[in-house]
């Protein structure tokens, strides 16, 4: 206050050292008839706060040259100091710390780099300035990656995770990154920046420590922690393919008398030759792991019969038993094997593993040195088969199932046609269950009618949370045979479309399994006439796998074909399946039905589909099953590959059809080339593909030389890129022999180009008839 400063002087509010030295500077200033100037460090009485000010102290002085006074004018320059401080922290730290920094502008071009970040990338500053940080990716993540990694700065303003780039001189390395986007005042991006550091080192040893943990360390074999994790993802892909697998437990006869008479390191050497026989005798993509002691197990994938397995077992059994030289002499030992065989032995891995220990022992007790396959007794499997009816009784009572949704598209437009609803259940022990894990064992139960019953009240009542926000959708549900012929299947249906007023039965789809066996064709059909009636839709399921298919199309009141997946799968690659395909799609346009393909794994999947004059897909090319709560992102964000909108529609009343199965044809043999190179597998190439003359195409030139369309321009240029192709797959076979990945990547562009040319030149020669 004005009254606490009159009377005062400026050094009364100064440390007393400093009043001091300003005193005295003063009185020195004064004499030399100069401006009295300090720094001054100034605590308020009131509050103590400490602030620096810059004052100016002129001395006033009478016409007479006499002091009368002193003028001081002061300023705080407290945060002015403070962020000179700063300022040089922030110097100091971007100029010394050992992590690297990249600023770049909004565009993403780089505006400065620190001491740090030269060192990492190996690149001085000068060549950084401007670049784009892309120009260091080693391309070893895949592209998702990034797409991943922009989302999240969009979404959340910065990223963190690791990457792999490359030094400039070529050297790859492991990088740390966090990523965070600068904004002005108003919310504008300014900037990003980057800190990052060198993680090769933590990497390797990661690796080293991963082999460690998964790796036997005497055999090298997988030890059981990574046989575990290998048997999931087995099972996972076997109930989802229909593939058996087979378990086989095995122990050596005669290893222990090998180790008392000539020691352990003798013993570690039959090990470690048993593992490479092991290695040797299954295929590839078959596990051969060590347990412990001599007791290593045989994980078996894709077993087409059991007598080819047991072919393959009597192999390895006959290989262990051969002689081995050791230092000290020759040695033998044999095996006794337990098998057993996914689904027949329908259960996880660990009790798998068991039940083949447990026929390992009784090959013991048959006379060793042979196999023995498990068979669980018939009460065993009932007490199981009841055990499990229990816990999906007790998983309805305590809603652990859940719905996911998988699209369904328009795969020319994009437009989403629909879902499918699948049901999920959340088991409290083994995780989240797909539903072939459990539905089959209660196809002929009750239960399956108490939980479809649970599907459609759910199904329906998420509809209507859909419809509240404004989403409108299609979502089918399946229907077992048993849960469609009860006599109340329709008042109950009704019943509980009347709980659900805001959602309209036209958003409701059946869907039959063809698979299934309906007892009464015509009270099926009565249900299914009276569910057209309510404006409820009916697919049929898995078209193709039964044995009543045009039955179906004939008598049955329904409107759309799914074609069932396992006949799409292979269209790039099996003629006879193309050939389904096509038969299935010819008969939903001779029956006035909507086709839909299941399986769509691929974009080639789907291109093949579209050419083929099918534009309803679902499969994981277009979007796994997932949950509702994500359906309306999924819906905002998804689009069709730019492959598919380059598809022409498909016209079946051309008057040249033949052009049309040409462009098909042509399309699935460059895709089987394209395999070829994607597995690396020369025997994955079509037969006689180096004879141009062979393929349909060929066979068509050759046919139409010198007619209808010789004398055109485009069957000249298609004759050239054929001749191409063709030649090109002669070189494919030695280049995927020497694995020349470089080459090998320059000719699958060349091979799409001629492939799209050829397509693009049929297209032409249309317009000319």
């Amino acid at each position: 206050k004005e009254s606490e400063l009159l009377g005062k002087t400026d050094y009364d509010f100064v440390d007393k050292e400093l009043a001091d030295s300003f005193r005295q500077h003063d009185k020195k200033a004064e004499k030399a008839n100069q401006a009295l100037s300090n720094e001054e460090w100034l605590t308020f009485a009131d509050d103590g706060h400490t602030g620096l000010f810059e004052t100016i102290k002129t001395p006033l002085k009478n016409n007479k040259g006499k002091t009368i006074g002193i003028l001081g004018i002061a300023r705080d320059i407290t945060e002015r100091k403070q962020a000179e401080e700063q300022s040089r922290l922030a110097t100091s730290v971007f100029t010394n710390t050992q992590e690297g920094i990249l600023i770049t502008n909004k565009d993403n071009h780089i505006i400065d780099v620190n001491p740090a970040g030269c060192k990492i990338t190996g690149y001085s500053r000068e060549e950084l300035l401007g670049k784009n940080p892309r120009f260091l990716n080693a391309h070893i993540q895949p592209a998702e990656t990034y797409t991943e990694m922009w989302q999240s700065i969009s979404d959340t303003g910065h990223w963190q995770g690791d990457l792999w780039n490359r030094k400039k001189n070529d050297e790859v390395y492991a990088e740390r990154l966090s990523i965070a986007k600068v904004e002005d005042e108003s919310g504008l991006l300014t900037h990003y920046v980057g800190i990052f550091s060198d993680i090769t080192y933590i990497k390797e040893h990661q690796t080293e420590l991963e082999k460690i943990a998964n790796n036997d360390p005497l055999t090298g074999l997988p030890n059981r922690l990574l046989l575990r994790d290998r048997m999931s993802q087995a099972l996972a892909q076997a109930s989802r393919h229909h593939k058996l697998i087979a378990v086989c437990y095995l122990d050596l006869d005669g290893f222990k008398p090998i180790n008392d008479q000539y020691g352990h390191k003798a013993g570690d050497l039959v090990l470690v030759e048993i593992a490479k026989r092991l290695q040797q005798g299954v295929r590839t993509g078959d596990t051969a792991s060590r347990l412990g002691g001599d007791e290593f197990v045989l994980l078996m994938l894709d077993i087409e019969t059991s007598e080819k397995l047991e072919h393959i077992i009597q192999r390895i059994v006959h290989d262990i038993a051969e002689p081995i030289e050791l230092p000290d002499g020759i040695v033998s030992v044999s095996a006794s094997i337990g098998v057993t065989i996914y689904p027949y032995d329908n259960n996880e891995a660990d009790i798998l593993l068991r039940h083949a220990d447990q026929a390992m022992y009784e090959a013991k007790q048959s006379g060793k040195n042979c196999f023995v396959f498990f068979d669980s007794k018939s009460e065993q499997k009932q007490a199981k088969t009841q055990t499990i009816y229990r816990e999906i009784e007790l998983a309805i009572t305590e809603n652990q199932f859940q719905l996911y949704y998988q699209p369904k598209i328009n795969m020319r437009t994009g437009s989403i046609v629909g879902v499918e609803a699948l049901i999920r259940w959340q088991h409290p022990e083994k995780g989240l269950l797909s539903s072939n894990t459990f539905l089959t064992a209660i196809e002929n139960h009750p239960l399956i009618i108490k939980l479809g019953d649970w599907v459609l009240q759910e199904a329906l009542s998420q509809l209507q949370l859909w419809q509240a926000q404004g989403l409108n959708l299609i979502v089918s549900v399946n229907i077992a045979a048993r849960q469609l012929q009860q006599h109340n299947f329709m008042p109950k249906l009704k019943s509980l479309l009347s709980d659900f007023p805001e959602v309209s039965p036209s958003q409701l789809e059946l869907e039959i399994l063809e698979t299934s066996a309906l007892e009464d064709l015509q009270h099926a059909n009565k249900i299914l006439k009276a569910c057209k009636q309510l404006d409820i839709n009916v697919a049929i399921d898995d078209f193709g796998t039964g044995y009543s298919s045009l039955t179906y199309l004939k008598h049955l009141s329904i409107q759309t074909i799914k074609i069932d997946q396992s006949f799409v799968h292979d269209i790039l690659v099996d003629p006879s399946d193309m050939s389904i395909v096509d038969g299935i799609l010819q008969l939903a346009k001779a029956f006035n039905r909507t086709p839909l393909a299941e399986g769509v794994e691929t974009n080639n999947h789907g291109s093949l589909l579209l050419m083929l004059g099918c534009e309803l897909g679902q499969g994981y090319a277009i979007s796994r099953p997932i949950p509702a709560n994500k359906i309306p992102a999924w819906i905002s964000t998804y689009k069709i590959p730019d492959e598919w909108k380059q598809i022409e529609h498909v016209h079946l009343d051309n008057s040249d059809i033949t052009l049309s199965a040409l462009s098909v044809e042509y399309y699935r043999l460059v895709a089987s080339m394209l395999d070829a190179i994607k597995n690396k597998s020369p025997s994955l190439l079509p037969a006689n593909c180096h004879d141009h003359t062979r393929c349909k195409l060929g066979h068509w030139l050759s046919e139409t030389e010198h007619k209808l369309y010789s004398k055109l321009t485009e069957y000249k240029k298609i004759a050239d890129e054929h001749r191409k192709v063709h030649k090109m797959s002669s070189e494919l076979v030695n280049l995927l022999n020497d694995d020349n990945t470089a080459k090998i990547e320059s000719i699958t562009l060349e091979l799409i180009d001629h492939r799209n040319n050829v397509l693009s030149y049929l297209k032409k020669l249309q317009s000319h008839i």
